[in-house]
């Protein structure tokens, strides 16, 4: 066993809220995972989406993309998402060449040409913007913790 202290480290966790079935049954918060959360993305992101409209896919933006995944190989899939607003249909398309890496880097890239998203095991689909969605904006409650990172929520019994 060795015991070390460091700053600056990042972590994910992931747990449990429930009721103490002893004593007076206060709600306790089981730890049921923590990881670093640098590893995180390459481990849960099984694929980025790129979202794009029909009208500017080019051959210029296909080598946008062709260049991105060579500057940024990785494992992670890509898919692309072409949509076309008039006849209100998609597509989706499975990039078999193109891996990338799942950072911030390749997530700002990508965001340069279109919507950008990542697949997940559990959550499937779920597109990245600039603006929390409406149902994340919470008024300070006056007790719990809440900032633009995290939020506690009151929990439902």
């Amino acid at each position: 066993y060795k015991s070390f202290m460091s700053q600056s480290w990042f972590l994910f966790v992931e747990g449990l809220v429930q009721r103490n079935t002893w004593g007076n049954m206060n709600l306790e918060f089981q730890i049921r995972n923590i990881e670093s959360l640098h590893d995180l993305a390459e481990k849960r992101i099984q694929g980025i989406a790129l979202k794009l409209p029909l009208h500017a896919v080019t051959q210029e933006l296909i080598k946008t993309i062709e260049e991105t995944g060579r500057k940024y190989p990785g494992k992670t899939s890509l898919h692309l998402f072409i949509h076309d607003e008039h006849e209100a249909i998609q597509t989706e398309l499975l990039s078999r060449t193109c891996r990338v890496t799942a950072s911030n880097a390749v997530i700002q890239e990508f965001k340069k040409v279109g919507e950008i998203g990542v697949l997940t095991g559990k959550a499937g689909l779920r597109w990245l913007t600039d603006e929390a969605p409406p149902e994340l904006t919470v008024e300070p409650a006056g007790d719990g913790t809440n900032s633009s990172t995290f939020v506690l929520e009151p929990a439902e019994l």
